[in-house]
């Protein structure tokens, strides 16, 4: 059997989830991480389910891909599995890592 080469989106999703497991490669880049601003709830659009949901301000998340549609929002994972697009003004760079 020969092995599938990963898709851009696949191979950062596979270095985000090794990073947040804490088995990050030291070959490869860390990559940053963002937080939701504010208090509360914010409804997101994930593209997938074609649907909204909730996502709680604060959360840790990752960015997949910047400017995904048309509304100029990015495609996020949280660290809660869920793969969501985001306006990037409701997010925030955390400085560090920790």
């Amino acid at each position: 059997m020969t092995k599938q080469k990963l898709s851009g989106a696949q191979e950062l999703l596979k270095i985000i989830l090794d990073q947040v497991s804490g088995e990050a490669d030291p070959e490869k880049p860390l990559i940053p991480a963002y937080a939701v601003q504010g208090k509360g709830d914010i409804m997101c659009y994930d593209p997938n389910a074609r649907m909204f949901k909730k996502v709680a301000r604060g959360t840790i998340v990752y960015v997949l891909k910047e400017n995904y549609d048309y509304n100029g929002r990015s495609l996020i994972y949280t660290v809660y599995g869920e793969i969501v697009c985001i306006d990037p003004e409701e997010i925030f760079l955390l400085v560090g890592f920790d």
